[in-house]
């Protein structure tokens, strides 16, 4: 089975491009177009509606059963299937369980296309991380069974694609067209103007911002029924005010979005495939969101908009929004989701560093997880360069260690180790513990009782070379001064690690310090005495052991 990625930005035409899409599969000659559309009414209706211009029959077996189970048993009976005659339904296990006869009966090109394939399973493993919802199973069922011949993935967040063992063969960017909008004014708000809002209290601040506002306004900030009704009665005497939530008497009417005022009132319905007209102002609240609900929730703001945008939010909020678009931007490019998935989960662990405290993973991320390194300033350094004595006068950097070319100090002269070996550490552990470290480390910091330094000497390895069958081989050896004279090192180099005392160590005030690490280049670290330990946080998208 043929899988197809087709991505684009919220509100920017996705949904027009799939129904082209379809369209140009109904028109084939013995060919079965399927529709999988976000598994809510409101969604399905949009897109239905959107569809009823095509040339052609669109048959939802739900809500067309009749004609649907004629089709069926036809096509049983006789082999028949009618021409132009596509299918078009929620994305949920009653609709593909009613697809089954068509699959493993209809003999020419079945095509489906599933909206906001994110939220299902699709490419995962079936193993301890797999939640267990019937859809995805069936989802699954499809690439196992080889039932169909292509499948299009449609969605504006794609870390589950690219995160997932799904091989695409192709991807497909959809343009925006001109006239796209997704720049954002932010509006801040302090945690009480949340929290007075959600109870029912319009502060100043919200106030002003609704006043201001001239097309629609859009409060996401709860999934409780309750909290919609309280903030609704908060601002009836506002403007026009709707409540859109699972507990409506009767379909929300969308037509009354597309001219006049109007402050529509939310949660979980907001999150995704359906389109509100105008709306121009989105207060939102949250923080617990995982990432691709985040950007969903955010994304009702866009589309072809010729005014400002204006996303009301708390600080911590806002560092959530700007950290999720970076890693969604990352990712969702074809160079990168075209990647085998072994060299693309390799990409995203080595490039994608979220925000620490943004819930970047859903329940169904196949095993991902979001690791936490602590302290990012000892990890890795900023950036490595090659040695250049310049780089001790740089005014940014407190260079801790000097490159000395040639062999170290001859045994027993003062303030230098009388050998280089370090016990039984075999030669990567010396270099990770010894010298590819950061320099403030206590490893390098530590004084003996005479309050020297006490690795004053750092000597990296060697480089031993050999020929096996016809190729030279190079291995690292480490430097044993009980095998080793001095005559053998004189090509080689030392780290002297005294260039800096205790005192320019603990006092140093430069944003960065510089070590030289085992190959004779200089790293350059962040200063740990800058900034606080939860400011050097970050995190790395982890995938999941064997």
């Amino acid at each position: 089975m043929k899988f197809t990625a087709l991505i684009g930005q919220m509100q920017s035409g996705k949904t027009t491009a799939s129904i082209r899409l379809f369209d140009e599969l109904l028109q084939r000659e013995d060919c079965l177009p399927i529709f999988a559309t976000h598994p809510t009414n409101n969604v399905y209706q949009d897109w239905a509606r959107k569809a009823a211009h095509l040339d052609g029959t669109i048959l939802n077996p739900r809500d067309d059963r009749k004609r649907y189970n004629d089709i069926v048993d036809d096509l049983l009976l006789t082999g028949q299937f009618p021409e132009r005659t596509g299918i078009a339904g929620l994305n949920n296990a009653p609709f593909h369980r009613r697809l089954a006869p068509l699959l493993l009966h209809y003999h020419g090109e079945k095509h489906i296309i599933v909206d906001e394939y994110d939220q299902n399973q699709i490419g995962m493993d079936m193993n301890e991380y797999w939640v267990p919802v019937k859809r995805d199973y069936m989802l699954r069922t499809y690439d196992v069974a080889n039932v169909l011949d292509e499948m299009t993935l449609l969605s504006a967040t794609n870390l589950a694609g690219a995160v997932s063992n799904l091989t695409f063969d192709e991807v497909e960017m959809i343009k925006p067209g001109e006239g796209y909008n997704r720049e954002i004014h932010w509006e801040q708000l302090s945690e009480r103007d949340v929290e007075g809002l959600r109870e029912g209290q319009v502060r100043q601040t919200v106030q002003e911002i609704i006043a201001e506002t001239e097309h629609n306004v859009m409060i996401n900030l709860h999934d409780r029924t309750e909290t919609h009704e309280a903030i609704a009665s908060a601002l009836v005497n506002w403007r026009d005010v709707h409540i859109i939530n699972s507990k409506q008497d009767a379909p929300f009417n969308f037509d009354v979005l597309k001219e006049g005022k109007h402050v529509i009132v939310g949660g979980g319905m907001f999150a995704r495939g359906q389109t509100f007209d105008r709306v121009q102002t989105l207060i939102l609240d949250k923080i617990s969101a995982h990432q691709a609900t985040l950007l969903q929730a955010v994304g009702r703001l866009f589309g072809y908009k010729p005014y400002p945008l204006t996303l009301a939010c708390t600080q911590q909020q806002w560092d959530y929004i700007q950290s999720a678009f970076f890693i969604e931007d990352l990712i969702s490019k074809e160079e990168i989701l075209m990647m085998p998935p072994a060299q693309r989960h390799a990409w995203i662990r080595s490039h994608c560093t979220p925000d620490p405290k943004l819930k970047v993973f859903g329940p169904k991320s196949g095993g991902w997880k979001q690791h936490i390194i602590d302290d990012i300033a000892t990890h890795a350094p900023e950036y490595v360069v090659e040695y250049d004595e310049s780089w001790y006068s740089n005014p940014t950097i407190t260079m801790f260690q000097r490159l000395v070319e040639g062999a170290p100090p001859p045994k027993g002269e003062t303030g230098f180790m009388g050998t280089c070996r370090w016990g039984n550490r075999s030669v990567q552990r010396y270099i990770d513990d010894f010298i590819n470290q950061h320099p403030q480390l206590k490893v390098h910091s530590e004084l003996n009782e005479r309050g020297e330094l006490r690795r004053k000497t750092l000597v990296p390895p060697l480089w031993e070379e050999w020929t096996h069958n016809g190729e030279t081989v190079r291995e690292l050896e480490q430097v044993d001064r009980r095998i080793h004279t001095r005559d053998d090192l004189l090509d080689h180099f030392w780290i002297d690690n005294s260039l800096a005392d205790a005192t320019v160590r603990q006092r140093c005030v430069t944003p960065y310090v510089g070590s030289i690490l085992a190959d004779g280049r200089i790293a350059v670290w962040q200063n740990l005495n800058r900034g606080s330990k939860a400011e050097r946080q970050k995190s790395i998208l982890e995938p999941p052991t064997a």
